[in-house]
């Protein structure tokens, strides 16, 4: 699920930055990191920070809930439910809230 999600946002995010007509590397001098940094979080990869991510897109001039990410389609959620391992967990109940 999470390659999915990252994929989306780092799709979001090239949107983004092709609308406000800059290139992968003057958004990385505004952003002060490497296009190379840009590159890697456009394509989703996992090990972009939160921080980078906001950084990025502050860069623009943009707020975080400006980037918008489409809802899975029924087919993802599917092909990621059976991806999932099932384990059935169960929690007794206590008194203590």
């Amino acid at each position: 699920m999470n390659d999915i999600i990252l994929a989306r946002v780092g799709q979001s995010l090239r949107d983004l930055r092709k609308q406000r007509g800059l290139s992968q590397l003057e958004l990385a001098a505004r952003a002060g990191t490497t296009r190379k940094a840009v590159i890697n979080a456009e394509k989703g990869s996992p090990g972009l920070s939160l921080g980078s991510f906001v950084a990025l897109v502050e860069a623009m001039g943009a707020e975080l809930a400006t980037v918008p990410v489409r809802r899975p389609t029924t087919e993802e959620i599917r092909s990621l439910l059976q991806a999932q391992p099932h384990t059935a967990t169960t929690k007794k109940m206590s008194g203590h809230g």
